[in-house]
């Protein structure tokens, strides 16, 4: 089993199966995400052994489709066991490019810190959102 599918089982498990697996998400290569849906809202599941350096990467071609279908990403971290919510606009914008090599050839990847998105627990419970791009901050009103 892929950890992408692991994860997703792991994540439906944990919230009594609000996130429900819509497909897998594949490259040549294999999986390389999850499509979810939680009461008709998008996500996209990444899983990685570990951040590296505190950084939550994705495959560039994954932020793009998430984007294009208005998904948040998810981050899953195996070696805590932890998943956090991004806003798939902001990691398209503000995170860092960078190249390396996934399993089996060479693919571009999307880096951010994980303190810009919020803890999966945080998010369901309503305590917390992911960073947002400024200007589609709901919060923020002009003053005269």
């Amino acid at each position: 089993m892929t950890l992408v599918k692991s994860a997703a089982q792991e994540l439906y498990r944990r919230t009594n199966g609000e996130f429900e697996i819509v497909q897998g998400i594949n490259d040549p290569n294999g999986t390389i995400g999850a499509e979810l849906d939680r009461d008709g809202r998008g996500y996209v599941l990444v899983a990685k052994e570990y951040s590296y350096k505190g950084l939550a990467s994705f495959m560039t071609v994954i932020v793009e489709w998430a984007v294009n279908n208005d998904c948040q990403l998810i981050f899953y971290e195996d070696r805590n066991e932890t998943f956090t919510v991004f806003d798939e606009r902001l990691v398209q914008q503000e995170g860092d490019d960078s190249h390396g090599s996934s399993k089996k050839e060479m693919a571009e990847w999307t880096e951010i810190p994980c303190s810009r998105g919020c803890s999966l627990e945080s998010y369901i419970a309503g305590r917390a959102s992911p960073d947002t791009l400024s200007g589609e901050n709901e919060t923020l009103t002009v003053y005269k």
